[in-house]
């Protein structure tokens, strides 16, 4: 059971944590961490209950490294100058908006889910998300503009 969901959802918190950290060594730590916090909680075979406990365990992992500065000199060199534009409009996000974003394009959370994970109503959810898109909609056109 263990490998199955290390397999299922490891890559997936990893990614997560890069997003939301912009480090490598950082998003290694808190993914693995997570994973582990998650997986020794589990007392019920359900997926969907490991799932949400293992992006609880993350968000809080994160928010906790959200003290420091966004990214690091070890920023992971993603595969493409899109990929590495969003990076940059992420880190122009305070980390709660970045973490509605990210959790909700990465991991796949739902409005639900997510705030199950941040511990808020949904209406603050559906608040911050639009506001998140908003705000990376705006850096897209004004890139578009200005470049």
């Amino acid at each position: 059971m263990f490998e199955q969901l290390h397999q299922l959802y490891m890559p997936r918190l990893y990614h997560t944590a890069i997003y939301l950290l912009g480090n490598r060594a950082e998003a290694e730590d808190a993914a693995g961490r997570a994973f582990t916090a998650a997986f020794l909680e589990l007392h019920v075979a359900d997926e969907r209950v490991f799932r949400l406990k293992a992006a609880r365990q993350l968000f809080a992992l994160c928010l906790r490294h959200a003290q420091q500065p966004y990214g690091s000199d070890e920023i992971v060199p993603l595969q493409s100058a899109r990929a590495m534009e969003l990076l940059q409009n992420l880190s122009e996000l305070d980390f709660q908006e970045r973490a509605a974003v990210v959790f909700t394009c990465v991991y796949g959370c739902s409005m639900r889910e997510l705030a199950h994970i941040q511990r808020v109503p949904e209406w603050a959810v559906a608040a911050r998300l639009e506001g998140s898109f908003g705000k990376l909609c705006g850096m897209r056109t004004y890139a578009v503009v200005s470049g």
